[in-house]
């Protein structure tokens, strides 16, 4: 362990009172040496014996001591180390599991000082001012470390420490690859205080299922909980939280709910790639871009639970083998559509009828599409456009009419089974005769989608009171896997 507060050492430890420089010469068997108290003043010298000259050290007690600047010969590459500092690599690969450290205020703890060696936890005061990069990276028997609020953390300070399990964070900014490929660790506290979540800082975390959000949350930065164990990331609270950086979420295999705060305007390139258990893939209308690769390989996705009605681009393979998907509705803001955008997608029925003209489409944005099998509702007046569109051309498309049945006040679309609807009172009823609805969603003309439930019942009532459509569309899974959809003006 690395503790801060003083001595703690056995009463047989060698015991030495150090002036700059001396203690090689005041230890006269290194290898005899197990326990070391060390008082006095030492300089950069001393501590490089103590951490790579001792080679049987188990404890190691510094509490007191006060370290000078160092001046002379060349020590491991450099004539000058600077006061109150552990050295860089001063303790790399040392074999004491237990290390009390000096108490002096500006302690200073150059990057690589641990790196590697046998310490079993570490609890840092905030009387220590800096913790260079890999500080404590790789250390082997780490299991617990406590990071208080200090002025400065490297990157990657404990990168590696495959044993690590527990972390106590009291800090709002949590750096660069904190806790990459710590695979035990599994539990967290503080992190309901962190802001922002650096790169790739519980990266490789395979043992991490869940983290408490913090409601200042403010960003999540490139692949900061890529191949991590997260099963489930509620940011619903955080007010303030804007970006999702890119490959976030990447390779989650075990992510299934997200929910992310309406404030969010970025998502990052592939922030939620092969997550394939999430269930959800809803983006606040803030969110104009479905950047590439984002729910790549999502394939638990299903089409009530997909909403990106704030999009004017879907980027590349940015939707691709979303497998779960019975429809896409696609939103009348989009303007362009990317390579490989729906790569391999299972549908069979894309709703495009909002759209204002076709969107700018990559040549194979559809490929591996049975497009013949996919019938795509589009506007009246586009028929001719999408019919002429060389990436369009080949899907069964069917005119989207913007009328409305006198009698029922409702369209049954084209090629769909007759579900029935109408209004009572502020209520929408649909039905279908001989067979349950498994699910049912409700969007707006534009490919919002308003609600979206799971009756199993063959009448299903939706309050409709707090919505302001005038006309609805109504998309509903039945219960032998077909799809229905029609079409309801509020009289």
């Amino acid at each position: 362990m690395l503790l801060i507060p003083a001595l703690g050492a056995s009463a047989e430890a060698l015991r030495v009172e150090c002036t700059p420089g001396t203690l090689a010469a005041s230890v006269e068997a290194p290898e005899s040496v197990t326990d070391l108290v060390i008082t006095g003043t030492v300089n950069a010298a001393d501590l490089f014996f103590a951490g790579q000259q001792l080679p049987n050290l188990q404890t190691l007690a510094m509490g007191t001591v006060a370290i000078d600047e160092y001046k002379g010969d060349k020590l491991y590459g450099r004539r000058e180390w600077p006061a109150n500092t552990i050295p860089e690599g001063a303790f790399a690969g040392c074999p004491a599991s237990t290390i009390y450290m000096p108490t002096a205020e500006g302690l200073v703890i150059q990057q690589s000082a641990f790196a590697g060696s046998a310490l079993q936890t570490m609890s840092l005061l905030t009387s220590v001012s800096a913790v260079g990069d890999g500080a404590f990276a790789g250390c082997p028997a780490l299991t617990e470390v406590y990071m208080p609020d200090i002025s400065s953390y490297g990157n990657y300070i404990f990168a590696g420490c495959k044993a690590l399990n527990k972390a106590k964070l009291a800090i709002q900014t949590l750096p660069e690859g904190t806790f990459a490929d710590c695979s035990a660790l599994a539990t967290l506290e503080g992190d309901d205080l962190v802001r922002n979540i650096g790169k790739y800082a519980f990266a490789n975390c395979s043992a991490l299922r869940h983290y408490a959000v913090s409601p200042n949350l403010y960003v999540i930065d490139e692949g900061a909980f890529m191949h991590s164990g997260l099963e489930a990331f509620d940011a619903s609270a955080a007010a303030s939280f804007t970006v999702v950086g890119p490959w976030a979420f990447a390779y989650c295999a075990s992510l299934s709910e997200v929910h992310l705060s309406n404030a969010i305007v970025k998502m990052g390139e592939g922030a939620f790639f092969d997550c394939a258990q999430l269930s959800a893939a809803i983006l606040p209308p803030s969110v104009r871009q479905v950047s590439n690769y984002l729910f790549k390989g999502a394939a638990a996705v299903t089409s009530d639970n997909l909403n990106i009605a704030g999009a004017t681009a879907i980027g590349d393979y940015a939707m691709a083998r979303m497998e779960g998907l019975g429809s896409v509705t696609l939103p009348g803001s989009l303007t362009s559509v990317g390579e490989g955008a729906f790569l391999g997608l299972k549908a069979s029925i894309v709703y495009a009828q909002a759209l204002a003209a076709v969107p700018v489409t990559a040549a194979d944005a559809f490929a591996e599409i049975d497009q013949p099998a996919v019938t795509l509702y589009v506007a009246d007046d586009l028929y001719e456009d999408f019919a002429a569109a060389d990436q369009w051309r080949e899907f069964n498309i069917v005119k989207y009419s913007s009328g409305v049945d006198d009698a029922l006040g409702t369209i049954t679309l084209e090629g769909t089974p007759a579900l029935k609807a109408r209004f009572v009172g502020t209520d929408l009823q649909v039905s279908i005769d001989g067979i349950n609805i498994a699910w049912i969603a409700l969007y707006n003309e534009a490919g919002l989608l308003l609600t979206a439930v799971e009756p199993d019942a063959d009448v299903v009532t939706i309050p409709t009171e707090a919505m302001q459509a005038r006309v609805f569309i109504v998309s509903a899974r039945l219960a032998d896997g077909t799809d229905a959809s029609l079409k309801i003006a509020r009289r």
